[in-house]
């Protein structure tokens, strides 16, 4: 799930065309469409959270049949444009105050959504991030797996 705008993963050079020759090669070399990818696009999207959309619910729901939500349920729902929820809430991101083709202009399904402290998200304390920051980024596990296979680690 993108939208068509994306240029952070470069969406406007690689749109429809590109992921179905993608789908159906995987296919072809699979020998079937059972439990293949699929994929959807928003239309004018640029780099957002797609997962707290409705579209994503829909797609969720389809897959997985939740329990107490049917697709009308779903559909029925109504939605907050996160830009005003930061703005209504205090919150203070550039990215999503200023930026309504990312972030900010993503409609999040449900209303009545808390503003959690940015403080009460962290997974570790801050401490611990800013002395060990390089032991929890994506780079440096790269540069630790890329080792691994230079070594000739399994």
């Amino acid at each position: 799930l993108n939208g068509t705008a994306d240029e952070v993963v470069d969406i406007p050079h690689h749109e429809q065309d590109f992921f179905e020759d993608l789908r159906k090669r995987t296919i072809t070399e699979l020998g079937g469409s059972k439990n293949i990818f699929d994929y959807r696009f928003v239309p004018d999207g640029g780099h957002r959270p797609y997962f707290v959309t409705k579209t994503a619910a829909l797609w969720l729901e389809d897959k997985l049949k939740f329990p107490n939500w049917t697709p009308k349920q779903i559909e029925s729902m109504p939605e907050t444009h996160v830009s005003e929820w930061a703005a209504k809430n205090g919150l203070k991101t550039e990215i999503t105050q200023r930026y309504e083709h990312g972030e900010g202009g993503t409609m999040a399904l449900g209303t009545d959504i808390p503003a959690v402290a940015r403080d009460d998200l962290h997974a570790i304390p801050e401490a611990v991030w800013d002395s060990q920051r390089e032991s929890y980024v994506y780079e440096t596990w790269v540069d630790r797996a890329k080792a691994a296979v230079r070594s000739g680690a399994p």
